[in-house]
């Protein structure tokens, strides 16, 4: 069939051998071969065959926000890992994230830095509504009438008609929204090494990190710190 259509050069008679005149679409375009090689189903680490886990080397955290170029390529940096390996090696990805705080002055998302805005407003009404709603008839009754009072200013409805079928709709409403000034600690990390020349030192160090604080015994074959795509 590749005869008839042209698609290959004859290079011998016998035996025969022939030539493709194009590149597979599933060949590897990387020069060294790493995706096309055999992996082992084991733990990395410490060879375990149980309870395997992906361990992303580069947090995805970070990598979401590469070019697609190097999201889309990132299996090199996807190694497989016990339960008790991955655990521990969140563990110490902890510090190499809180090193990268200081470093890239990229805070990670606490009351501080928090990517929700509290509406304090939206707040006391869930708080009123969910306290009458849940408790309304062994609240005593001055309390009851403030709390009734305050679901009435904010939504400017007469106090008459705040029944618990009007409750039901308010006691699970948002009290945050996200904040405009908002930025992920993974972005900014991001951005710094890009305003550097790229992410590739990033990939380079968290790899590195891996190596120093895991220590792993079953690497896949041509699996690099230094590692680069086509």
């Amino acid at each position: 069939w590749y005869i008839e259509k042209g698609l290959v050069d004859i290079v011998c008679d016998d035996p025969k051998t022939l030539k493709l005149k194009f590149e597979p679409s599933n060949r590897s375009s990387e020069p060294d071969g790493y995706y096309t090689r055999p992996k082992d189903n084991r733990c990395v680490v410490c060879g375990n065959e149980e309870d395997l886990r992906r361990k992303n080397v580069v947090p995805s955290e970070y990598r979401k926000y590469f070019d697609e170029s190097l999201k889309n390529h990132h299996s090199h940096d996807v190694l497989l890992l016990c339960l008790s390996c991955h655990t521990r090696s969140n563990r110490f990805d902890q510090d190499l994230r809180d090193q990268l705080v200081i470093e890239c002055n990229a805070p990670l998302a606490d009351g501080k830095n928090n990517k929700l805005r509290e509406i304090p407003e939206l707040r006391a009404l869930r708080s009123a509504a969910r306290a009458i709603y849940f408790a309304g008839k062994t609240i005593p009754e001055p309390r009851r009438t403030e709390l009734l009072k305050i679901i009435s200013d904010t939504l400017g409805t007469p106090i008459d008609d705040i029944t618990i079928s009007f409750l039901e709709n308010i006691i699970n409403i948002e009290w945050a929204v996200e904040s405009e000034h908002y930025v992920p600690h993974g972005q900014k990390v991001v951005k710094h090494y890009l305003s550097l020349g790229g992410v590739e030192d990033l990939e380079r160090r968290w790899r590195q990190h891996f190596l120093n604080t895991m220590s792993p015994k079953y690497l896949p074959d041509l699996w690099s710190v230094n590692f680069i795509r086509d």
